[in-house]
């Protein structure tokens, strides 16, 4: 309850405001590397040396994959800026 209070009155903004920045650079690079991909399907039914095939496949995938690990990264900070307080532990009152 704490944390949900501290995060709308504006601690942590800058971690919040980083990992949404974080997630969207993740979109956009898994959004391009399926638009590379794409591409290469799109010439493979033309001829082109096969040097391009390569160079759109590799070029592809690794934007895809970074896309994917980003997102996982920005979507464990989320998870861990948005956990909930832990619960106090029982007291022993003498």
């Amino acid at each position: 309850m704490q944390r949900q209070r501290d995060l709308q009155s504006g601690v942590d903004a800058d971690l919040v405001a980083a990992t949404q920045r974080r997630s969207n650079f993740g979109w956009k690079l898994l959004l391009a590397g399926a638009g590379i991909l794409g591409l290469l399907w799109i010439i493979s039914h033309f001829a082109h040396p096969r040097w391009l095939d390569n160079a759109l496949l590799t070029l592809g995938l690794i934007a895809w994959l970074g896309g994917l690990a980003i997102l996982k990264l920005s979507s464990q900070e989320k998870a861990f800026l948005n956990k909930p307080d832990p619960e106090e532990p029982p007291r022993l009152d003498r």
